[in-house]
């Protein structure tokens, strides 16, 4: 519960100064705010993670938050299971991907027809059933990367649409990619 109460701290901070904020004071304060949340979600433990969701805490939830906490970028099941080590069948190991995924706390993107890969969500807005931004799909070496730069629009649905989930992968050659192929021309 720390994010909440050092949310709670910062509030009762400024309202104990009476500070008057303009508009643009208001928005310097929540990126503020927003930048304190995302740093918490990446320095919480993943049994505090799961408080703060209201997810119970099992060992195979743990692991696996713990497993996605130790690596940069989204990892595939077997890169996933692979850092977990054999200590969970595959039932369990599902399970427990459902029920982070159902509840915010990771999210799942398909990154071609057979491979799915998971990565850990920021606490940017407390409450993120949907990613927020694009991914990047490299066909040549099959890393997929967060675009957190490029933002996933809202969408305007006609009356009685209800959006549950979108999403944007870019598909094509990385950066990497591309400079060894120019090398290799050369």
């Amino acid at each position: 519960m720390r994010i909440w109460n050092s949310l709670g701290k910062c509030y009762w901070y400024y309202s104990t100064r009476k500070m008057l904020f303009n508009e643009t004071m208001f928005q310097l304060n929540c990126c503020f705010i927003k930048f304190v949340l995302y740093f918490q979600m990446y320095s919480m433990t993943a049994s505090e993670i799961l408080d703060h969701h209201k997810v119970k805490k099992t060992a195979p939830r743990i692991a696996l938050l713990h497993a996605l906490q130790e690596v940069s970028g989204p990892q595939s099941e077997g890169e996933i299971k692979d850092l977990m080590g054999e200590l969970y069948d595959r039932a369990t190991f599902y399970r427990s991907v459902q029920t982070l995924t159902h509840a915010g706390i990771i999210h799942r993107i398909v990154a071609d027809n057979v491979m799915v890969k998971y990565a850990l969500n920021n606490c940017e807005n407390g409450h993120h059933h949907q990613v927020d931004h694009a991914h990047f799909y490299c066909r040549k070496c099959h890393n997929l990367f967060c675009l957190k730069s490029i933002k996933v629009q809202a969408l305007n649905l006609p009356a009685g649409f209800v959006d549950e989930e979108h999403d944007l992968v870019i598909r094509g050659i990385c950066n990497q990619c591309s400079d060894s192929a120019t090398v290799e021309n050369e």
